[in-house]
C-alpha cells in the first residue's frame, strides 16, 4: 500500500486515562498520519470511537479497557494489544491484521474486525481460550498473510 502523502510520518497519542473522539457528529478522520501510535491506561474508543486514516496503526491499552477504532483508509494493524478488554476494528477499506492480542482470558475480550470494502489479511490474532474472534469482509475476501501466525479464540467466525 502506498504511504499517505503530505501527512505527519508518526502521530503518537499517550493518555493515562482514555482516548476518545471529541465530536459526536462527525465522520471525518480524527487522526491522520502514516503511522498512528496510541497508548492508553483505560481504553481507546471507550465512549466515542476515533476515526483514523493511517497506513499503520499501533494501539495499546495497559489496564482494563477496550480498543475500538474505525479506519478510513487501507491500513495495517501492526500491534493492537489490550491488557484486559475487547478489540473492535471497523474499516472502510482493506485491513492487514498483523498482531492483535487481548491478554486477559475472558469471555468478554473478543476480537472483532470488519470491513465494508476490501480484503482482510490475517496474521496473529489471540483472544485467549474464552474470547471470540469475529472477522467480516462485507465486500472482499479473508486471506492468510502467509506467516506461521495463528488465530485463536473460543469461537472463531469468519464471513466474506
Amino acid at each position: 500500500m502506498a504511504p499517505l502523502p503530505n501527512f505527519t510520518p508518526t502521530a503518537k497519542v499517550d493518555s493515562f486515562g482514555f482516548i476518545d473522539e471529541a465530536d459526536t457528529t462527525d465522520v471525518d478522520a480524527d487522526l491522520i498520519a502514516q503511522t498512528a501510535d496510541l497508548e492508553s491506561g483505560t481504553g481507546i474508543g471507550l465512549v466515542r470511537i476515533p476515526e483514523i486514516a493511517a497506513d499503520i496503526i499501533k494501539a495499546r491499552v495497559t489496564g482494563v479497557g477496550p480498543i475500538n477504532l474505525a479506519t478510513l483508509t487501507a491500513t495495517t494493524l501492526a500491534d493492537i494489544n489490550t491488557f484486559n478488554g475487547l478489540i473492535s476494528i471497523l474499516g472502510t477499506n482493506a485491513i492487514t491484521a498483523q498482531n492483535l492480542i487481548s491478554q486477559t482470558d475472558s469471555d468478554s475480550n473478543d476480537i472483532i474486525i470488519s470491513t465494508t470494502s476490501g480484503d482482510i489479511i490475517l496474521g496473529s490474532l489471540s483472544a485467549g481460550n474464552l474470547g471470540d474472534v469475529k472477522i467480516t469482509a462485507a465486500d472482499g475476501s479473508i486471506l492468510d498473510d502467509g506467516t506461521a501466525a495463528k488465530t485463536s479464540g473460543d469461537d472463531v467466525n469468519m464471513k466474506a
